[in-house]
Formats: C-alpha cells, structure tokens, sequence
C-alpha cells in the first residue's frame, strides 16, 4: 500500500485494520472473511471486528449466502460520504464546543487589598444576591474573626434583613464565631477536621469565587467565570456532606 493512501485513510479516522481490510477487499472483490484473513494475515476476532467497523461507516457491504457472509467494499467514493458526514457531524457539534470555549474564556480576575478591600467584595454579596438566594464559605479562620468581627457582624445583620441564606464550614479554632452565626436564621454551619490548617477561606456565590488570605498580609481575589464557581461549589458540597 502506498504510504499517501495510508496517511489520507488514517486522516479520515480509519484503524490500521480497517484500512488494511478495506484495500484488501477493493482486490478481492465479493469474499467471505477466510480471504480476508489470508491476505491481511489478521486475527479472525480482529477481521469481524473491523469489518463490522466498515460496515457500520457505510463502506463495506455484505450479503448472506447460506450460512457464511459474503463482504465487498463500498464504491470508493463512498469515502467522500463517509467524509461529509463526519463535517456534518462536527458543524452539529460546533456550536457547542464554541460555547464550551467562550465559558473557559470569558473570566475576569479582580485583587482587592486591606481591609476596604475585604469589605467591599463582602458588600457586592448583599447587592447581588437576592431574597432567598445562598452563598457559601469554606474554612474561614478565627484570624477573619479577631479582626473583622465588627464588621462581620454588621454585614450579617443587613444579610439576615435581605433574607440571603449561608452555609459555612468553619475551622475548628472560629468555633465561638460559628456558634453565634449558627444562633441566626437562614444559616447553616459545619466544621473542618481540627488537622486541617490553613490561612485562606473561600465564599462562593452566583459565578464569583472569592479567595481571602489573612495571614501576613490581607488580600481578595475574586475569580468570575461560571465553571470555576461551579467547580468550587461542588468541592465545598463534598466537604459538606463529610462535615460534622
């Protein structure tokens, strides 16, 4: 077989098998699989399968003839078929593949600094979400608490008042701070093991993920893109569920 129409066949998505058996058979012409066999020196479990593969892309065709099937390659133009139809399929597919990519792309990443910063991320949570809506934190340390408790407070207060809900898993050391939160309406809180340490939280909300650093320095950043919230909120349901 000359190497062009190995690596035109092979474009086309043909196996190795597949195309051995096809050229074989434009030879052959009508045989039942022993010639086949014999002149491709293939497995017989290997030969039915790449025959079936064949038929089923509309290039080879069979009769029955008693009990055996008797096989002949398609026209070879049926290649050209067999290629439009793979292009038809793809142009089905493409719409959703571009929507796949605009969501990967379509991200923005804003810092915020200090303690204006960590405020106002907190305060674009009371004006986006609406009554009724949730938002949720992962592993919020007691150092968040010694520091902004005032200010956590208030935001609360205001939140209780929009009826936004929250669920909150804490880290063990913010027990006395979860223990006030779990006291309001429309929150729900849980606990990291004791072992786990770490100086960052996370809140998740609509398609903004927030991560806070606390420690040695005081930082926001806030991540909008709809997979990467959807991938952080199915982490933090995993932690849910094996939270006490």
């Amino acid at each position: 077989m000359e190497n062009l129409e190995l690596d035109v066949l092979e474009d086309l998505g043909l196996t190795a098998g597949e195309i051995k058996i096809y050229v074989a058979l434009l030879g052959l012409g009508e045989v039942s699989a022993s010639p086949i066999k014999k002149k491709t020196k293939m497995q017989n479990s290997v030969v039915h399968l790449c025959l079936n593969n064949l038929i089923q892309k509309g290039l080879v065709n069979y009769v029955k003839k008693g009990k055996r099937n008797y096989y002949r390659s398609t026209n070879p133009e049926h290649l050209v078929d067999f290629l439009e139809e793979k292009k038809r399929r793809l142009l089905a597919l493409l719409p959703s593949l571009l929507e796949k990519q605009k969501e990967q792309q379509n991200y923005e990443v804003h810092l915020y600094e200090g303690h204006k910063g960590l405020k106002a991320v907190h305060e674009d949570i009371l004006k986006e979400l609406k009554r009724g809506e949730e938002f949720v934190l992962l592993g919020i340390p007691k150092e968040a608490h010694e520091e902004f408790e005032p200010y956590f407070l208030d935001f609360h207060r205001r939140r209780l008042k929009l009826c936004i809900k929250l669920r909150g898993i804490y880290k063990q050391d913010a027990k006395p701070y979860a223990q006030l939160r779990e006291s309001m309406k429309y929150t729900q809180v849980r606990y990291l093991p004791k072992s786990l340490e770490s100086p960052m939280w996370v809140n998740i909300y609509n398609d903004k993920t927030i991560i806070f650093v606390t420690k040695g320095l005081l930082l926001a950043i806030v991540i909008e893109n709809p997979i990467v919230a959807k991938s952080f909120k199915e982490y933090f349901e995993l932690i849910w569920k094996a939270s006490a």
